[in-house]
């Protein structure tokens, strides 16, 4: 008994009149459009993971800056300011008071060769009191060393520049994975989202036909063309139609809360997603598909890049292991001490007069393993790096064959959905001609309405599968950003959509 009055309550609550009301009250309502492009824009605008990967470029773009300060040809030095006031009082000897300046200046210049110039001025000045200076000597040296084996050479010692300039690449390449992925996923979700909406116009359709099946039964049961017990068979088609739409409305919500996580937007937002219309595309060949994906894929490329950098690090891990050998050359003047500060200046700028040395350093060690650890940790990195590249290749050669023989078969499926279809409707149409003839039962034009119902939601599944079989191509040949016309340079805190 209690389960009767439950279904009675659903049946009242999910009437015809009280549906008809609400598709009313929801037609009436005007919402505001949203195409496919504004639901990129939104989300490469607002997405919060695109956004993060923008605040981490920040610390990426200045790492780069920080490493390419290397060759500077100001050095990278420091000036260092002291002043101390001193006061001993030594045994049997009266209390003395005075004080300590000094003023020095330090740089370091690299050139790619390996070599480092240090330039040194020293400042230092004693007062034995306030009045009276006692001592001031200034001294300035400049030395030149370059290394000939360990830790020299251009390709050694511009290394660690080319390594931060790949790993900015890869940066780069992040970002654009980032905002690749976040559009796909903003486009399906929208699609789901349309389907969704799709899905309840076929339903309600299909509720209409029933109700209006309804009626041409009860008109043949009152002419006495039709026993009473068929109104069952429609009553019960009716009730599955009304519990459908309900699920409808859900998966409705669902799509739309989850569109709208992705697009960052306020969750009460509410829009009718505008039809695609037929799309209709011819995927490249296997061989064109796969140079635009060399060329564009981020994860190929990236793939790419990590051979360079394990590549540079094994070169300067080899070179490690070689002896330290270095010529080096120096000049510098020390200034006169207790002269007063013309005389001092006057001695420093004697040239001719400053002291100088050269030489030649030979360093060899033994007994340290350390070195042949490094050398042996990056040569099989680098092996690594080159089985990864290939890996990476036959990884995208299959998904791009799988994302071209998809598209394909999307599209025949599609094809062959729309022809059951069509059939379906001409086959319930007969069916319909049938019923009002007496000539066949309410059963078997239930059957033909759910044969109809089915072949349009296949339709319209397969429509989006070939649709989003076409933007899974693009995102596996990395064009999507292309596609979109969005340009994402090293400097952009921000997506920028280019003119068209």
């Amino acid at each position: 008994m209690k389960k009767f009055w439950l279904i009675f309550v659903i049946l009242i609550f999910l009437s015809p009149q009280g549906y008809s009301e609400e598709v009313q009250e929801n037609q009436q309502k005007k919402l505001p459009k949203m195409t496919l492009a504004d639901c990129v824009m939104l989300a490469v605008k607002n997405n919060l993971d695109i956004r993060s990967n923008f605040l981490s470029r920040i610390s990426d773009r200045f790492n780069l800056k920080v490493a390419e300060y290397k060759f500077t040809p100001f050095g990278v030095g420091a000036i260092q300011l002291s002043s101390q006031r001193i006061s001993t009082n030594p045994q049997d000897i009266p209390r003395t008071t005075g004080s300590n300046q000094d003023a020095l200046f330090s740089t370091l210049v690299t050139i790619p060769t390996g070599g480092t110039f240090n330039f040194t001025w020293d400042n230092p000045a004693n007062k034995a009191d306030v009045q009276q200076l006692n001592q001031y000597s200034p001294t300035w040296s400049l030395s030149f060393v370059q290394p000939l084996l360990r830790g020299g050479g251009v390709e050694v010692t511009t290394a660690s520049v080319k390594i931060a300039r790949v790993s900015e690449e890869i940066s780069v390449l992040n970002l654009k994975g980032t905002i690749i992925n976040t559009i796909v996923s903003a486009i399906q979700q929208y699609r789901t989202y349309s389907q969704a909406l799709s899905q309840l116009k076929i339903d309600q359709e299909a509720l209409d036909t029933s109700q209006k099946t309804y009626e041409t039964n009860k008109k043949l049961i009152d002419a006495g063309r039709m026993a009473r017990t068929e109104l069952v068979q429609s009553d019960a088609d009716i009730s599955q139609r009304k519990l459908q739409i309900v699920q409808d409305r859900n998966n409705i919500e669902s799509a739309r809360l989850a569109l709208i996580q992705t697009l960052n937007i306020d969750q009460n937002t509410l829009f009718e997603p505008v039809d695609e219309g037929d799309v209709k595309a011819t995927p490249p060949s296997f061989q064109e598909a796969m140079e635009i994906a060399r060329k564009n894929s981020p994860n190929y490329l990236q793939a790419l890049q990590n051979v360079e950098t394990a590549r540079l690090n094994y070169v300067v891990a080899k070179n490690n292991r070689l002896w330290g050998l270095s010529v080096g050359a120096g000049v510098g003047r020390s200034g006169i001490s207790g002269a007063q500060y013309p005389f001092v200046y006057d001695a420093l700028a004697s040239a001719g007069k400053s002291d100088w040395n050269a030489g030649i350093t030979l360093s060899i060690p033994f007994n340290d393993l350390t070195y042949e650890q490094n050398y042996l940790t990056n040569k099989v990195a680098y092996d690594q790096a080159k089985v990864s590249l290939k890996k990476a290749d036959i990884t995208l050669s299959i998904a791009v064959q799988n994302a071209i023989r998809t598209v394909e078969m999307q599209f025949q499926q599609l094809e062959l959905a729309r022809q059951t279809r069509v059939f379906s409707q001409q086959k319930l149409d007969i069916e319909n001609k049938k019923l009002k003839a007496g000539q066949t039962s309410n059963f078997q034009l239930v059957s033909f309405q759910n044969d109809l119902i089915n072949a349009q939601n296949n339709e319209l599944s397969n429509f989006i599968n070939y649709i989003n079989a076409l933007t899974n191509l693009d995102q596996t040949l990395g064009t999507t950003l292309k596609t979109w016309r969005i340009e994402v340079k090293k400097d952009d805190n921000e997506v920028k959509v280019a003119d068209k």
